[in-house]
């Protein structure tokens, strides 16, 4: 685990900078998987003072600057900085931030992705009750307006909703 006390903001040491730099892809590739209409691009905003993974609509306008040396910043979101990187490599912890910043940031629709089937008449509840999403997850994606699960192992398979 990266720990956060005084280290938090930059002065991580080779090996928490290394697993801060590729957990920092993963969290910003898997926001994107869920918000396609963003793009990531490095940044080094503060001349070059931070060091970001910028989450960009088409027109290149940040809609969340994930600083590696320091915290998560979600552009027009109240109550909108995180500080992420002491908990990222927990169990789960990659899962739980998407999820979050997917909602916050406005995704309606995430889609997980899965090896095994869903059960006919899935629901979110019953996902959790069997052991397919986490138990939090019912109450977590309530502001999502569909959620879908996608068996990778069957070549063609397409998203099931999720009631």
């Amino acid at each position: 685990m990266v720990r956060s006390s005084n280290r938090e903001f930059g002065q991580h040491s080779a090996v928490d900078r290394a697993l801060i730099e590729a957990a920092s892809w993963r969290l910003a590739a898997e926001v994107c998987r869920h918000l396609p209409h963003l793009a990531i691009i490095e940044t080094h905003p503060g001349g070059g003072l931070y060091d970001c993974l910028t989450l960009v609509t088409s027109d290149f306008k940040p809609v969340a600057r994930l600083n590696r040396v320091g915290s998560v910043v979600l552009h027009q979101v109240w109550e909108g900085v995180f500080s992420v990187w002491p908990t990222l490599l927990e169990p789960n912890s990659v899962r739980q931030w998407v999820r979050r910043f997917a909602a916050l940031l406005g995704a309606d629709q995430l889609i997980l992705l899965k090896s095994t089937d869903a059960p006919p008449g899935l629901d979110r509840e019953r996902a959790a009750a069997l052991g397919l999403v986490d138990p939090i997850f019912p109450a977590a994606s309530r502001t999502l307006r569909r959620v879908a699960m996608l068996n990778l192992r069957v070549p063609g398979a397409v998203p099931i909703r999720l009631r």
